[in-house]
């Protein structure tokens, strides 16, 4: 009986260590996918309501729209993103992009109206990860101004959570 490993052995033992190794690594880069889809969902979301915030604000006296683009969006100051006087670009990254853009009257542009916070350019676009059909999340648009994920609409107004932990007894 010899001490050691035979060849066999060894490379059965390498051959199973790849396969753990290839899963591992799948697995990590579809939750470094999901992430990204994550942060760059939330991030345009917060850039549209910087733009509302902003408008309703009076900042600079003028309106303020977000411009999409598949790779990035910008922030703009003006009626258009044409003749934007300011801009701010929110560079997405390469794994995701902004995909079927449904916005009223067919534009790419959300501006944002002083006093009210509406818009005329209410929809929808899809933040996706690129070569994958289940990674993707839609983001709505609403013509009073409200954006949010398709999945999670906000309350609406006047509804009102109560919180049942607390009582108060009148004696």
């Amino acid at each position: 009986m010899s001490k050691g490993f035979t060849f066999i052995e060894t490379i059965l033992v390498a051959g199973i260590i790849t396969i753990l190794a290839g899963i591992a690594l799948v697995s990590f880069l579809n939750s470094r996918n999901a992430h990204d889809l994550i942060t760059s969902r939330q991030s345009v979301i917060s850039l549209l309501r910087l733009a509302q915030a902003k408008t309703l604000a009076g900042e600079d006296g003028s309106v303020w729209g977000v411009h999409l683009e598949q790779a990035h969006a910008v922030l703009f100051r003006g009626n258009s993103y044409a003749s934007a006087t300011y801009t701010q670009v929110l560079a997405l990254p390469q794994t995701v992009q902004i995909t079927d853009i449904l916005l009223t009257g067919g534009g790419v542009d959300v501006i944002f109206k002083k006093l009210s916070g509406e818009t005329d350019q209410d929809g929808s676009f899809n933040v996706r990860v690129i070569g994958s059909g289940l990674l993707s999340s839609s983001v709505v648009v609403e013509k009073i101004g409200k954006v949010y994920e398709s999945q999670t609409p906000p309350p609406t107004s006047g509804t009102r959570v109560l919180d049942t932990r607390h009582r108060s007894y009148h004696l």
